[in-house]
């Protein structure tokens, strides 16, 4: 009877080491689950947190964390209206205010946000300066809008959280520049290129500002920079042209317009320059067939309205200038419309 006894005794634990196990294993296993998740949002796995949370979603647990790490995988997935709803859960389990209204911001930055929304992007901007995904979100947001002062000032705090990124003096060189304040746009790119030399972008911006700062040889140095890293594009081209007509030089100008209509000639950039030049050489009859290409590739351009009602004032064709001196109205107004809807 000793040896069946041991062996009912062995075989009881074993079982209940077996059970409890499990029971731990089931009872530990959303935490693990969920830790798991979280590690692969930080690694940039979005898809694959995603199928690590979706077992977790039925939980009838009121726990927030949940739903509020889906939230967030969702939002880096663009999967927008999804996240809004995990948001909404949530907050309904408790989350914070705080953290309710930071992922709200970061939400709504990528998109079209309303005017009632602003109060919240500049609240959140507020309360968490040292967030760097805040920031560079909000700024993202609002340059995209063409909101550059508010994009410039988050730009600039997030390059004193991480000094010495080409990226992120790239944006706020853009913001910068896009704002007219050339001179610290020039600084930025300047930065830029003495990390990453072959920054194309970097050094054709710096031409743009050098020339808005009517710094025209410095500007022409860059510009020939970009012709021989890139052959094959009109901007660099375009750029030479401007500075030669700063320079009183309009041969040299037009030399450098034909080449780059030789390469492209059906860009608004070169047309618009062409016709510029054109105009200031008082070639009525070739601004205007500029012009009229123009009017067909950018049909909502203000300005080539403006300009054709002029052309045709100048021609004495009254009833065309007025057509087209009606549409630069309609156009301007509408733009004062956006622009008002986007303060």
């Amino acid at each position: 009877m000793g040896r069946p006894l041991k062996y009912i005794i062995g075989i009881t634990a074993i079982l209940l080491f077996v059970t409890l196990a499990a029971w731990w294993y089931w009872h530990t296993w959303p935490a693990r689950q969920l830790a798991s998740a979280r590690s692969a949002v930080e690694a940039g796995d979005y898809e694959r947190a995603e199928s690590l949370l979706r077992p977790l979603l039925p939980n009838p647990a009121k726990d927030p964390d949940v739903p509020y790490l889906h939230a967030q995988t969702l939002r880096h997935l663009k999967r927008y209206t999804e996240a809004e709803k995990a948001l909404v859960k949530a907050r309904d389990c408790g989350l914070g205010d705080a953290s309710v209204m930071r992922e709200l911001a970061l939400l709504l930055a990528p998109g079209d946000w309303p005017p009632e929304a602003e109060g919240i992007l500049q609240k959140v901007a507020r309360d968490n300066p040292d967030d760097r995904e805040v920031v560079r979100t909000l700024a993202e947001g609002y340059a995209r809008r063409g909101r550059w002062k508010e994009a410039s000032r988050l730009y600039s705090r997030l390059v004193e959280l991480q000094p010495g990124d080409a990226d992120t003096l790239f944006q706020r060189g853009i913001a910068r520049m896009r704002d007219s304040y050339f001179t610290l746009a020039i600084d930025d790119f300047h930065q830029v290129l003495a990390k990453v030399p072959d920054h194309f972008l970097a050094r054709l911006y710096l031409a743009h500002s050098l020339q808005s700062e009517a710094r025209m040889d410095e500007a022409e140095v860059e510009l020939q920079r970009c012709r021989k890293a890139r052959p094959e594009l009109a901007e660099p081209l375009v750029g030479l042209a401007n500075c030669a007509v700063e320079k009183g030089d309009l041969k040299a100008a037009e030399g450098w317009l034909n080449q780059a209509v030789s390469l492209d000639r059906t860009s608004p950039l070169v047309l618009h320059e062409v016709v510029n030049l054109h105009l200031r050489r008082a070639r009525y009859d070739l601004a205007r067939e500029g012009l009229e290409v123009l009017v067909n590739l950018v049909p909502n351009d203000k300005q080539v309205h403006l300009k054709l009602a002029q052309v045709y004032q100048r021609q004495g064709n009254l009833e065309r200038a007025s057509q087209h001196q009606r549409r630069f109205q309609e156009l301007d107004a509408l733009e004062d419309k956006k622009a008002q809807g986007m303060r």
